[in-house]
């Protein structure tokens, strides 16, 4: 039979011929818009400082610069102002690379840097880890799943979701995190642990399929 080609694309494709379209994307506030497999993994917004750095919660950005990459998650929460933890902050500057926002804050050029958890930790000097840290309070926390159409009728959602299980119960997702070099604290070191699945992210690009 043809071959099913899961999409990674940020849409729900919907069903096409024999093709059952998927999203990889956020279940948290969209439970009931959609059949689900998961969560596989808890991904987290979050903002990383200077280890010794005033800042402690996210209250302490007024008055701070931060950077950020553009068309993110972070950068749409700073400029919207909904958030009250985030008001009164003295400047935003937006990256077209996380690396780049972190390089700002590696040189001084802003009090801080706000992105994806793990990417962030990915762009912090191995050798300087000791000095940098993620504030205990996050921006966001969403809970990451795959989501198929409500139409679907043929329990792809729930067999997706036994075989995750099956991977964590078994090594597999962390046999895939370790040969991609992704652990629970990012590229390196630690055990991986939080979500059982975030071996199946690595860098941004998604290794299930």
């Amino acid at each position: 039979g043809e071959e099913e080609h899961y999409s990674q694309e940020s849409r729900i494709l919907g069903n096409r011929g024999s093709r059952k379209g998927l999203d990889f994307t956020s279940v948290t506030g969209r439970e009931n818009e959609y059949r689900w497999a998961g969560p596989y993994m808890a991904s987290y917004q979050a903002v990383m400082v200077w280890a010794d750095s005033p800042i402690r919660t996210l209250s302490d950005l007024k008055g701070k610069s931060v950077a950020v990459q553009t068309t993110t998650k972070p950068e749409e929460l700073f400029l919207s102002g909904k958030d009250k933890r985030l008001a009164g902050i003295s400047a935003l500057f937006s990256f077209p690379e996380l690396a780049d926002a972190a390089a700002a804050l590696r040189k001084g050029y802003v009090d801080a840097a706000a992105g994806h958890k793990n990417a962030l930790l990915q762009y912090v000097p191995e050798e300087g880890e000791s000095h940098y840290r993620i504030l205990p309070e996050y921006l966001l926390k969403a809970q990451l799943g795959v989501a198929f159409s409500k139409t679907d009728q043929n329990g792809i959602d729930r067999k997706l979701t036994a075989v995750l299980w099956q991977m964590r119960d078994d090594g597999t997702g962390e046999r895939i995190a370790k040969k991609d070099g992704v652990t629970g604290r990012g590229r390196r070191g630690g055990k991986l642990k939080t979500s059982p699945f975030v071996a199946l992210e690595a860098g941004g690009r998604f290794l299930f399929w």
